[in-house]
C-alpha cells in the first residue's frame, strides 16, 4: 500500500468541492436560462428549465382553454387551479372543491355550455354568501348554486365536507338564479355526510327550475334532510310548470327527511326508483294549493312506475292531483304504504296496479292505501298485501272507488276495507270479492272484508256501496262479509222444540230466547231479521234474554213481534261489538 501525506489529502478534497461548486454553478445557469427544451440533469431526476416551465405552463392554459372549447363537457378538475383551501396539499381528498364546481358552473353559464364531468367525489363546503330564499333555503346554507340549464355527470360527484351544516340547506340548489327555464340533469353521487355534518342539509333541493332529472345513476344519500326535491321559487303561485323526471336505476337512501318530492309540479314521472331508509315519506308528491285559483291545485301528470321503496312513514303520498297511476309497487317496512290526500272529482284517472305492500314485521303497519279527505276516484287491483291492520282505509268521504278482485290479503289485522262509523264514509263505490290466505283467519273472526253493517253504528257509514264476499284462496270459499260465525234457520218460530223458539215471560219486560245452535260458549251477539241483539243468560238453562243493542248498549223490551217475523238467527263474533 502507498502512503498518501496529510496535505496531499487535503488539497484534493479542496479540488473536488471546487469542481462540485461549478458543476452546481453550471446546473444553476442551465436551469435560468436553458431554453423551452431543456430539462437539468440532478441526483433526483431531471428539472425542467425556467423557460420550458413557462411553455409546459402556456400549453395547458392552452389546452385548457382548448378542453372548454372543444369538448361536450368541462371537468371539475380542469378548475382546480380556483381552489384556495387545501388541508393537505398532496392530497386533494382534503381540498374543498366548492370553488372549482363553482367555476365551472359559472363557465357553463357564461358560454352555455351544458355538461359538467365529475370524474372523482369532490368534497364541498356550503357557500356563505349563498343567499336566502323563501321557504327553501336560509342564508349560506348551499354548496353547489346552479344559474342555469346544465347537466353534472360521471361515476364521481359531491360530499359535504365534515363539520358543516345549516338549517334549511342543500348540497345542489340555486339560490342566486330562482328561475331556470329548461332542464337541470343531476347524475352523479351526492353524498351528504350526514353522521359528520349538522342542520338540515337535503342532496338536491331546487326551486322554479322547468325540467329536472334525478339521472339513472344518481345515487343521494345520507342527507340530514330529503334526498331530491323540486319545490316552487317566492314568485311561483299555483301549479308551477316543473315536470321531475326520475330516472331508471336512481337511488336515494339514508335521508332524514323525504327521499324524492315534487311539490306543485306539472308532472311527476318515476321510472324504478330506489329509495329506502326515510325519516319521511319516501316519494311525496304534493300540489296542494288553494290559493292559485284551483280548489284545490292538481299535480297535472302523475306516474310511479315499479318504486322499490323501504322504510318511512309512508311509501308514497300524493296529493292534490288528477291524472296519475301506480305500477307495480314493491313497498315494504313502512307504517303506511300509498296515502292519497283531497283527490277529489278533478282526479279522473286514478289507478294502482299489481305489486305488493307489506308493513313492519313487528307488526305494527297501519295501511296499505290509505284514501283521505274527500279522496277517490281510483281503481285499485292486482296488489298482494301482507302484514297490515287494514289493507285498505277510507275516510271522510272516500268516494267512488274500486277495488277489483285480482287483490290478496295476507296477515291483515282488522279489515279489507276500513272506514269509521260516521255517516258516509264510504260512497258510490263497488268492492269486488277480495281473497284472503285462510290461514290468515282468527279466531275472532278478522279480518272482516268491512265494518259490519249489520251494526247499528255503521248503519249509514256506506253509501251507494256494493259489497262482495270475503273468499278464500285454496278453494273459492266464501267466509263471509259480516263477522258471521254461523246460522240457524229459525223452523218453528213460537213454540219450543225447533230450531229456533222464544217467548214473553210475565212482566218482567224481558224477551226470551232459546237457540239452536246453543250459545252459550259463543258471544253473545246475533242478528235477527236485520236487527242486532245481545243475548244474556236468563238463569233458565238455554233461554236467554233477547236485548236490543244500539252499538253501544244492550236495552230490555219485548221484541216478540219482530223476532217471531223472522226466519233467521245469525250469531256474531265478539269483534263485532268492538268493529
Amino acid at each position: 500500500m502507498t502512503d498518501v501525506s496529510a496535505l496531499e489529502v487535503y488539497t484534493g478534497q479542496i479540488a473536488e468541492a471546487a469542481a462540485m461548486s461549478g458543476a452546481a454553478s453550471k446546473k444553476q445557469q442551465e436551469y435560468i436560462h436553458g431554453d423551452d427544451q431543456f430539462d437539468v440533469e440532478t441526483e433526483s431526476g431531471p428539472v425542467p428549465s425556467i423557460a420550458k416551465q413557462a411553455r409546459l405552463s402556456r400549453e395547458q392554459t392552452a389546452g385548457l382553454a382548448g378542453e372548454l372549447a372543444e369538448s361536450t363537457s368541462v371537468t371539475v378538475w380542469s378548475f382546480r387551479h380556483v381552489i384556495t383551501y387545501k388541508g393537505d396539499p398532496l392530497n386533494w381528498q382534503t381540498w374543498d372543491w366548492r370553488p372549482a364546481v363553482q367555476a365551472a358552473i359559472d363557465y357553463c353559464a357564461s358560454v352555455g355550455r351544458k355538461e359538467i364531468y365529475f370524474d372523482r367525489k369532490y368534497p364541498v363546503s356550503l357557500d356563505p354568501a349563498a343567499p336566502s330564499v323563501a321557504n327553501a333555503y336560509s342564508a349560506g346554507a348551499v354548496a353547489v348554486c346552479l344559474k342555469a340549464s346544465i347537466k353534472f355527470w360521471g361515476p364521481g360527484g359531491l360530499v359535504l365536507i365534515s363539520a358543516q351544516g345549516k338549517t334549511d340547506g342543500a348540497v345542489i340548489g340555486n339560490p342566486y338564479v330562482t328561475r331556470i327555464a329548461g332542464e337541470v340533469i343531476i347524475d352523479i353521487e351526492i353524498d351528504g355526510n350526514a353522521a359528520s355534518t349538522t342542520g338540515t342539509v337535503s342532496g338536491v333541493l331546487l326551486v322554479g327550475v322547468q325540467n329536472v332529472t334525478i339521472g339513472l345513476n344518481a345515487r343521494i344519500h345520507d342527507v340530514t334532510r330529503h334526498g331530491a326535491m323540486c319545490r316552487p321559487n317566492p314568485s311561483q303561485a299555483g301549479m308551477t310548470d316543473t315536470v321531475m323526471f326520475i330516472s331508471s336505476g336512481s337511488r336515494v337512501w339514508n335521508c332524514g327527511g323525504i327521499g324524492l318530492q315534487g311539490t306543485r309540479v306539472k308532472s311527476f314521472i318515476a321510472d324504478t326508483p330506489w329509495v329506502t331508509n326515510c325519516g319521511d315519506n319516501c316519494i311525496d308528491v304534493y300540489g296542494n294549493d288553494p290559493g292559485a285559483g284551483l280548489s284545490p291545485g292538481f299535480v297535472g301528470y302523475a306516474a310511479i312506475t315499479n318504486p322499490i321503496l323501504d322504510g318511512g312513514p309512508c311509501g308514497i303520498f300524493m296529493e292534490s292531483f288528477s291524472n296519475w297511476y301506480i305500477n307495480n309497487p314493491n313497498i315494504k317496512n313502512c307504517i303506511g304504504g300509498v296515502k292519497l290526500n283531497r283527490i277529489n272529482s278533478g282526479a279522473l284517472y286514478g289507478k294502482i296496479l299489481g305489486g305488493s305492500i307489506t308493513g313492519k314485521e313487528d307488526g305494527t303497519s297501519s295501511y296499505g292505501v290509505s284514501f283521505n279527505n274527500s279522496s277517490g276516484h281510483a281503481f285499485v287491483d292486482g296488489v298482494a298485501f301482507d302484514n297490515l291492520f287494514d289493507s285498505i282505509t277510507c275516510s271522510t268521504g272516500t268516494d267512488r272507488i274500486k277495488l277489483g278482485s285480482g287483490n290478496t290479503h295476507r296477515r291483515i289485522g282488522r279489515y279489507i276495507v276500513n272506514h269509521s262509523s260516521s255517516a258516509s264514509q264510504i260512497v258510490k263505490s263497488t268492492i269486488l270479492d277480495q281473497y284472503i290466505y285462510e290461514a290468515s283467519l282468527s279466531g275472532d273472526g278478522r279480518p272482516q272484508l268491512t265494518p259490519p253493517i249489520s251494526n247499528p253504528k255503521f248503519a249509514t257509514s256506506q253509501y251507494q256501496t256494493f259489497r262482495g264476499t270475503l273468499r278464500s284462496i285454496s278453494n273459492n270459499a266464501d267466509l263471509g262479509v259480516d263477522f258471521e260465525q254461523l246460522k240457524s234457520v229459525l223452523t218453528s218460530p213460537g213454540a219450543w222444540g225447533g230450531a229456533f223458539s222464544l217467548y214473553n215471560v210475565g212482566g218482567d219486560g224481558e224477551t226470551r230466547i232459546n237457540t239452536n245452535p246453543d250459545v252459550s260458549l259463543l258471544p253473545g251477539y246475533v242478528t235477527i231479521g236485520g236487527t242486532a241483539y245481545y243475548l244474556v243468560a236468563s238463569g233458565v238453562g238455554g233461554e236467554y234474554y233477547a236485548r236490543l243493542w244500539n252499538g253501544v248498549t244492550a236495552v230490555a223490551g219485548d221484541y216478540r213481534g219482530a223476532l217471531n217475523a223472522a226466519l233467521v238467527v245469525s250469531v256474531k263474533y265478539a269483534s263485532f261489538a268492538t268493529a
